[in-house]
């Protein structure tokens, strides 16, 4: 290459020589004008244009050659990186690829490869004005040919080939479709509820309710017991499921589904169910929303902004790439996407993306049998089923991004009904309508419109059936309910600081009386300091025949852990002909602590005035590890008003309470706690090691989890339809060994992962090793297939041992130097044994 440079820069120096001697020859062979004065010389020589050189692109003569193609070894880049070298032959303008096959079979995600090995079999331009020169350069380094492009840097023999996104595969991104099998074994998760309430002038109410779920890998059963003060204990739903991949079949007594159907409510049933599922899809969140591809030049970080708000962010190899969607929110909208390539050059695009959980994954489809009977009244202890069958079966598909359908089909011996319903996502608005009919010229409607724009946000819904009394036939086998009509609008507009709402709603059913509603309301911020907010406003609603307009102001106080309302609305009211004008006080302290010694704890206390009664209400609630709790006790008074008609003074107190917790057995360990429902979680056994002030940090897919003090055990409740991995990090000045590799566990429903982990505690010696003739033991190894230890010179050592032991040293000589080490004499962490004597 070098000697190619210098023999153009020879070529050139020789040509501008052949163009100066030329000039001088010129100059001597032609005749000089007489010259009078010195003075006339002078000035024509500064009249006199000197003579241009004429540089010319042709080679000088015995040098054409460097003008010709040069045949050479070049590197290939591909998507930014080298992917080998082949033979081609460049001039200044083109370069020919000596075997393009061979490039083609360099490159890869090529979808038609005979187009771009047509491209590459012809001489290519060399593009070296793309050429960058240093990192970050604008304008360098990326092509967009028509098919097949190039970019020839000649200084280092490198060549960047570009291939049209249209010819590419698109790279889509890899994820696992299924959850593995669980192999958890056997285990049982309860989980007890009760909620009382009662008072003076009240009645005593209380609902116990236990929930079981009993699994062993896949398998599960599911029990509800109830008891409450008027039907005492019944059984409300027994039935065992089985689960695999996107099938799941369950039997006994339980509740319809609800997919595809908005008119048939849930039942009570004894039965059978198939039903095709995404439970167990690790893909659901990125197959659920829009396909975004993506063409990177080079390995890019790209950057995904939703209303300028950034969402998502990862770095993505070169080529036609499909993002990871996953983390992406719901809805239907328009993101940004910033694209950060590696060497420093940045773009923008837009995309649309929507994503909707409701609906399956584009060109699948959902769908469910069920048949059996309906449950007969609760008159038992157990479910009874009812002597009339039942049939159902229904679907849901998605065969655009944009667009699903469902329908279902509910067969009984008096009625049959057939419902078929549509969705559509587009940027901002999504819509869908059901229309189900009868057998008996019976049908129904309902529309939804949901529509966010930057301006306002409408949503608006109407349901109506047509259902008129048919003689003989059963209520309870009545499949659509009987003439009714319901509307809701609400409509919300943003307005600098504050924010204007309006709603109507209106019901109207058969046999019982109609209702109306209609409101608006403003609200403005119109004091900001610090923690400090004082917001004005203003609503007027009609319900029914009342009207009330009414006016006023709140202050809050906002922190961490102390909230302070207080709020004064002037109102004016009329109701049955009875018109007021009233003043309502309200405040409100709320106290929240999440990190209690008991706890979570929420506190509250509120005194609410109005024209009618005045009333105080304290709620206390606990979470905690054990359980949680919540107590509310609310004590009111009647106020006297001649106006409202009332003649006498009342005061009543009430009071309600619910409380709830589980009990978990798994692998012979059970444990007691949890302030949520729990379907799944794992166990942890830790009381193969006891030691005071130990504890570990139970991390959780890289998130820690809560932590669990040694010698005991403990459960963390976790999702169902995950796969996790968990490690074990030990806190405190105790040295441990224990096989700290991460565990990996899949759960479904009723799955506890038991884990437990052999642990012993480490004790760090410092000794000095010496002989039977009183000298040091020095540069002697420990015989030991695990630990590493070696004296010095001195025959000192340090290592760690984690309780009586006895060890062998030996040293170059071969000589066997043995000690034992026993429990007394390891107190502390770090125990400085002194002198010990070989044995």
């Amino acid at each position: 290459m070098t000697s190619v440079l210098m023999r153009s820069l020879i070529a050139i120096l020789i040509n501008l020589i052949g163009l100066s001697c030329a000039s001088a020859q010129q100059a001597n062979t032609s005749e000089s004008p007489e010259i009078e004065t010195q003075q006339s010389q002078a000035q024509q020589n500064e009249n006199q244009q000197p003579q241009q050189p004429v540089i010319t692109t042709t080679a000088p003569e015995g040098y054409d050659d460097l003008l010709e193609p040069q045949l050479t070894l070049v590197d290939i880049f591909y998507n930014g990186n080298f992917v080998g070298s082949s033979m081609a032959s460049y001039s200044p303008e083109t370069i020919t690829f000596e075997s393009p096959q061979e490039v083609v079979s360099l490159l890869s995600n090529i979808r038609d490869s005979e187009i771009v090995l047509a491209g590459l079999s012809l001489p290519l331009a060399t593009n070296q004005s793309y050429v960058c020169f240093y990192q970050g350069q604008p304008g360098c380094g990326v092509l967009t040919p028509r098919e097949v492009g190039v970019i020839f840097d000649e200084s280092r023999l490198r060549v960047d080939i570009f291939v049209n996104p249209s010819l590419l595969e698109k790279t889509r991104l890899s994820v696992d479709r299924y959850l593995p099998v669980s192999t958890t074994g056997a285990s049982m998760i309860n989980h007890f509820s009760l909620i009382a309430s009662g008072g003076e002038a009240r009645e005593e109410i209380y609902t116990a309710q236990l929930s079981s779920i009993f699994s062993y890998d896949n398998y599960r059963v599911l029990a509800n017991i109830e008891s409450d003060n008027q039907d005492d204990t019944r059984l409300d739903q027994l039935s065992m499921i089985y689960e695999h991949r996107d099938m799941a079949y369950q039997v006994g007594s339980f509740r319809t589904m609800t997919q595809s159907s908005g008119f048939f409510g849930q039942r009570d049933f004894l039965g059978f169910r198939m039903q095709s599922t995404l439970a167990s899809r690790t893909d659901l969140e990125q197959v659920s929303g829009t396909s975004i591809f993506v063409f990177l030049n080079e390995r890019s970080r790209v950057e995904v902004y939703k209303d300028g708000q950034l969402i998502d962010s990862r770095i993505y190899s070169a080529g036609n790439i499909e993002l990871d969607t996953r983390d992406f929110p719901q809805g239907a909208y328009t993101v940004e996407l910033k694209i950060i390539g590696a060497s420093g050059r940045e773009r923008t695009e837009e995309h649309f993306y929507s994503k909707s959980l409701q609906l399956p994954p584009t060109d699948e489809t959902l769908y469910f049998v069920e048949v059996g009977y309906p449950e007969d009244d609760k008159t038992e202890s157990y479910p009874v089923a009812k002597d009339d069958g039942l049939a159902r079966l229904g679907f849901v598909t998605r065969p655009t991004e944009y667009a699903g359908f469902s329908g279902s089909l509910v067969k009984n011996p008096e009625q049959e009904s057939i419902e078929i319903g549509s969705y559509w996502l587009g940027n901002q608005i999504e819509l869908q309508t059901n229309h189900a009919f009868t057998g008996d010229d019976e049908h129904a409607n309902y529309y939804l419109l949901s529509l966010r724009h930057p301006d306002f946000f409408l949503s608006a819904s109407y349901r109506r059936t047509y259902s008129e009394e048919l003689p003989g036939l059963d209520d309870d086998l009545r499949l659509i309910a009987p003439n009714s009509r319901q509307t809701l609008i609400n409509l919300g507009v943003p307005l600098a600081d504050s924010i204007l709402n309006v709603f109507a709603r209106t019901t109207e059913q058969q046999g019982q009386e109609n209702y109306r509603a209609l409101g608006v309301s403003w609200r403005k911020n119109i004091f900001r300091s610090g923690k400090l907010l004082l917001d004005w406003t203003v609503d007027a609603t009609k319900e029914i025949d009342d009207r009330r307009i009414a006016t006023g102001l709140t202050l809050r106080f906002l922190s961490n852990r102390l909230n302070v309302d207080s709020s004064l609305i002037y109102q004016q009211q009329k109701r049955a002909q009875l018109s007021t004008n009233h003043l309502d006080k309200n405040v409100r302290v709320a106290y929240r602590n999440p990190q209690s010694s008991f706890g979570s704890v929420n506190h509250s206390l509120e005194l609410n005035q109005t024209i009618e009664q005045s009333s105080a209400t304290f709620q206390s609630e606990i979470s905690n590890d054990y359980g949680y709790g919540r107590l509310e006790i609310d004590h009111t008074r009647d106020e006297t008003n001649a106006s409202l008609g009332s003649a006498g003074d009342a005061s009543r107190t009430g009071y309600s309470l619910s409380s709830q917790f589980n009990f978990v057995t798994s692998g012979g360990e059970m444990t007691v706690g949890g302030n949520r429902q729990n379907r799944a979680g794992v166990m942890i056994d830790l009381k193969s090691i006891k030691a005071p002030g130990l504890s570990f940090a139970v991390i959780i897919n890289e998130v820690e989890r809560t932590r669990v003090k040694a010698g005991t055990s403990s459960f963390v409740a976790l999702s169902p339809y995950q796969s996790y991995e968990l490690v074990l990090t030990p806190i405190g000045e105790t040295l441990v060994q224990f096989d700290n590799a991460p565990r990996k566990f899949t759960l479904y429903p009723g799955n506890v992962e038991n884990l437990s982990w052999q642990i012993k505690q480490v004790r760090v010696i410092v000794m000095q090793l010496i002989d039977k003739n009183d000298n040091s033991f020095a540069n002697a190894k420990l015989r030991d297939t695990k630990n590493y230890a070696r004296t010095d010179d001195l025959g000192w050592v340090q290592m760690e041992v984690s309780g009586t032991a006895e060890l062998l040293f030996i040293d170059g000589e071969e000589r066997e130097c043995r000690v034992v080490i026993e429990q007394s004499e390891l107190s502390e962490t770090v125990n400085f044994l002194g002198v010990k004597n070989c044995q």
